[in-house]
């Protein structure tokens, strides 16, 4: 009962995507593992997590680009500048990910089946279909 009051209290619909990376690169070091989440949690208002826990062997977080693109590899988004602020190589991964963003920019329903490519100076590392939950 508690949860349930609290869910309500955010305003959110509860909307929720993810995204599993699936290393492609021929390197098996590259590998990319990990998942990213994005939750709607209020109207306007989407909160995106991260994590990577292999797949990192650059110690320079500026080498690497996180990019949701469409089927065709145009890019909806690119949240690079946004994950250099905060997020470290900590090799073989990366220190965890979050970040709110507000205007819809994010909203789970409207980056569902776009994919998330992570790339190493323009070497595919990590692709990942984002589903919904």
């Amino acid at each position: 009962m508690t949860f349930l009051g609290l869910t309500r209290a955010f305003g959110g619909d509860g909307s929720v995507a993810y995204c599993d990376f699936v290393g492609l690169s021929k390197r098996r070091s590259l590998t990319v593992n990990g998942r990213f989440t994005w939750e709607e949690i209020s109207g306007n208002v989407t909160r995106v997590n991260g994590n990577c826990i292999t797949g990192f062997d650059d110690p320079d977080i500026n080498d690497y680009t996180f990019c949701l693109e469409d089927k065709y590899g145009g890019i909806i988004f690119d949240l690079s500048e946004n994950i250099h602020k905060c997020v470290e190589v900590v090799s073989p991964g990366i220190t965890p990910y979050q970040e709110d963003f507000k205007n819809g920019i994010m909203k789970p329903a409207n980056i569902i089946n776009s994919r998330f490519v992570i790339r190493c100076k323009d070497e595919k590392i990590g692709y990942g279909l984002v589903k919904r939950a």
